[in-house]
C-alpha cells in the first residue's frame, strides 16, 4: 500500500475510524510467502489451513511498484506499516527502521487511544509511551522490547536467529532459565513443549534437523502472540513470522533444482527434499 502523503489511521481503512471497528484487526505477516508457490501447495493439499483461510478471504495479489533492491523486505514492511513509498521513508538497510521519521500505524492507532501489540515485526519504530507490547524483529538495532518484561523472551530469539549457523548460542544458563520462566508465565503450550522435545531428541538420534527449529521459534512467537494478546485484547496487532523466508533461501533449490545454477549434492536431498 502506498500513499502520496503522510497517512493518518483512517487513511489506511475507514475500519480503523474511532467507534467503527467490531472486534481486533489483526495482520498476519508471513515473511517472504510467495503466492505462485501457495497456490501450488495448496492444489497439491499440503496446505489444508491456509486452504481456509484463503476461501473464506478476499484475496488480492498486488504489485509493489518498486525494482531491486527496493523490493528487500526490510523496505517493503516499513512501506506496509508506513504507507510511504520508499522514495517517501527512505529507509534502505535492515535495522534502520529507527530512523523513520513519521508515525507508524500503531503509533496513529495508539494516538487514538487505541491498544496495539506488534509481535515481531520487521525493521520498526514506535513511539513511547505506548499503550500496548512490541517485540522488535530479532535483526534489528536501536528498538527494544516493550514493556522491559519481554527481553528475556527477545534475547532468546534473536541470539538463536543470528547464530543459527553456529553450533553454540551464545546464552548462558541464566539466559536461558529467564527464557523458561517468562515462557511458563506467558503462554507456553503443551503443544510446543512436545515439539521441542521431539525435535531435540530427533536431532540426537539422527545428528540431523537442526534446520527445523525454525519452525519451533515460530510456536513460540504464536504462544507469547496469544498470551499478550489475551490480556491486552488489543484493538489491533501485528504477528510476523520468517521461517517461510529462511526456508526458502536455504533450501528452495533442494525443493525445485533445475533453475538453480548451483544444484544440490545426493547428501543434501537426502536430509533437505
Amino acid at each position: 500500500m502506498t500513499v502520496a502523503t503522510r497517512p493518518s489511521a483512517a487513511q489506511y481503512s475507514p475500519a480503523f475510524q474511532r467507534g467503527s471497528v467490531e472486534g481486533p484487526v489483526i495482520l498476519l505477516e508471513f515473511n517472504e510467502l510467495s503466492p505462485a508457490l501457495m497456490d501450488t501447495f495448496i492444489d497439491q493439499g499440503w496446505l489444508p489451513n491456509f486452504k481456509r483461510l484463503r476461501d473464506a478471504s478476499q484475496v488480492f495479489t498486488t504489485v509493489a511498484e518498486e525494482v531491486a533492491p527496493n523490493l528487500d523486505p526490510w523496505i517493503q514492511w516499513v512501506t506496509v506499516h508506513s504507507g510511504l513509498s520508499f522514495d517517501e521513508h527512505g529507509i534502505f538497510h535492515l535495522g534502520d527502521g529507527h530512523k523513520l521519521a513519521v508515525k507508524s500505524l500503531w503509533d496513529l492507532l495508539a494516538g487514538e487511544g487505541k491498544t496495539v501489540w506488534v509481535c515481531g515485526s520487521m525493521n520498526i519504530k514506535y513511539d513511547t509511551p505506548l499503550c500496548g507490547a512490541v517485540v522488535p524483529d530479532p535483526w534489528t538495532v536501536g528498538v527494544s522490547p516493550f514493556p522491559a518484561e519481554l527481553e528475556p523472551y527477545y534475547l532468546f530469539v534473536q541470539r538463536n536467529v543470528q547464530e543459527y549457523t553456529n553450533d553454540r548460542v551464545p546464552l548462558s544458563k541464566g539466559d536461558y532459565l529467564r527464557f523458561l520462566r517468562f515462557m511458563v508465565s506467558h503462554g507456553l503450550s503443551a503443544g510446543t513443549v512436545r515439539s521441542i522435545i521431539g525435535q531435540l531428541w530427533s536431532e540426537r538420534r539422527t545428528g540431523k534437523g537442526k534446520w527445523k527449529r525454525a519452525t519451533i521459534l515460530d510456536k513460540l512467537q504464536r504462544d507469547v502472540f496469544l498470551s499478550y494478546f489475551k490480556k491486552l485484547r488489543p484493538a489491533f496487532s501485528t504477528f510476523f513470522l520468517n521461517s517461510t523466508a529462511h526456508s526458502r533461501h536455504a533450501h528452495w533449490r533442494n525443493m525445485d533444482p533445475e533453475p538453480c545454477k548451483i544444484k544440490p549434492t545426493d547428501a543434501d536431498q537426502a536430509e533437505y527434499q
